[in-house]
């Protein structure tokens, strides 16, 4: 080999050498591009990939968000977490749209997510721009879509049998045409004249579906839906289908419990009116309506009447007879005929009250609510060929 060989080998290695660090980033560069810039949000942020910059050596790049991300698209809560781990990486403000997705009962919201299309997209497991963008997608096409399908009143937004129908028809409809489902309306209760007798009987009860799993269930969906804003009549009556697996006369029962044990939700349903308490009602008379034969139907209608009307006597009689007897002991301690220390005056306008809206032998609101529902359900019937 020639003396000056090796000399130039090295001189030109040595060239290249500074050649590369020239022209390579610098490890401050990379530390300064952090995941995403924080003026881009995910929506914006096109096809920046955060990967790439993670493949240098010595970065500097927190990776603490990585741990909101969550493994596959069947964890619960995944579109909120997701939506959260998005916005904290590439900025931006997700929090309308979370609480728009959580409103949905639950339910509805799972089975709007399998239906729609853009909710159709693979995950990875990263929080990457794609994922984040398909995310977001999918989170507003459900919100759209449910909205457009279940939000909307169609009878003018009156709370009367018309509205009730219109959303029982509408919410049967979404869950047939949009789910692909079917729809049931039997009630094996029906098959015991004594189990019928007893249900119509304490119809004030509210005991009409013995499945309590889903009841519990339908009622845990509309708690949490409503932490989050209100919720229609529609979205009421389509989670209740699919509580319990379409039967729409079970699933009538179950509002009509869950409402009758939490009078307050009223307050958290779009447009219901509040029935002094007695808004449950409603719910009783389209589950008798919706039966099957009509013998079970007339018999509901018969005997929760007899109900209704029951209640005054038992609670507003029991009522008067207790406060005159009061009334008459504090008279005749007062006039020296009779002692007693425990006599006190009675205020008879709280006596009245048992009868009126306050009291539970209310007729005002029962009977309308009552009626509503089975006008609603027959209006129902006559739409879909029942009768």
């Amino acid at each position: 080999m020639k003396k000056y060989t090796i000399p130039i080998i090295n001189t030109v290695f040595i060239l290249g050498l500074l050649i590369y660090i020239a022209r390579a980033p610098s490890a401050v560069i990379v530390s300064d591009w952090r995941d995403a810039p924080s003026d881009i949000s995910f929506e914006e942020a096109g096809s920046f990939d955060a990967e790439v910059v993670r493949s240098y050596e010595n970065e500097n790049i927190p990776s603490a968000v990585n741990s909101i991300a969550v493994e596959s698209k069947e964890t619960p809560d995944f579109y909120p977490k997701m939506l959260d781990a998005c916005s904290q990486k590439f900025g931006g403000d997700t929090s309308i749209l979370k609480k728009s997705f959580l409103r949905i009962p639950s339910m509805t919201r799972n089975a709007f997510v399998s239906r729609i299309k853009k909710c159709q997209f693979d995950y990875d497991g990263a929080i990457s721009d794609t994922n984040c963008a398909g995310i977001v997608e999918c989170v507003n096409a459900v919100v759209k879509t449910e909205k457009n399908m279940l939000g909307v009143s169609g009878a003018g937004g009156e709370d009367d049998d018309g509205e009730f129908y219109v959303d029982l028809n509408g919410a049967a409809w979404v869950y047939k045409s949009f789910l692909g489902r079917q729809v049931s309306y039997d009630d094996y209760q029906d098959s015991s004249l004594k189990l019928n007798w007893e249900r119509f009987a304490n119809s004030g009860e509210a005991n009409f579906n013995p499945n309590f799993k889903e009841t519990g269930n339908l009622r845990d969906s509309l708690e949490n839906a409503i932490q989050y804003g209100k919720i229609t009549q529609g979205e009421l009556i389509h989670e209740a289908i699919l509580a319990t697996n379409g039967n729409i006369t079970m699933g009538m029962g179950s509002l009509a419990k869950i409402f009758h044990d939490k009078r307050s939700m009223i307050r958290s349903v779009k447009g219901m009116r509040d029935a002094s308490g007695k808004n449950y009602y409603r719910f009783v008379g389209m589950y008798v309506g919706l039966h099957k034969s009509w013998l079970i139907r007339n018999l509901g209608t018969v005997v929760g009447d007899m109900n209704i009307a029951g209640n005054p006597v038992v609670y507003g009689v029991d009522r008067v007879i207790g406060d005159f007897w009061k009334a008459t002991k504090f008279a005749l301690d007062y006039y020296g005929l009779k002692d007693d220390a425990n006599a006190e005056p009675v205020d008879f306008k709280e006596t009245v009250k048992v009868f009126g809206p306050e009291g539970r032998g209310n007729l005002i609101d029962k009977y309308p609510e009552y009626y509503k529902g089975l006008c609603a359900a027959v209006l129902y019937r006559k739409n879909v060929g029942l009768e």
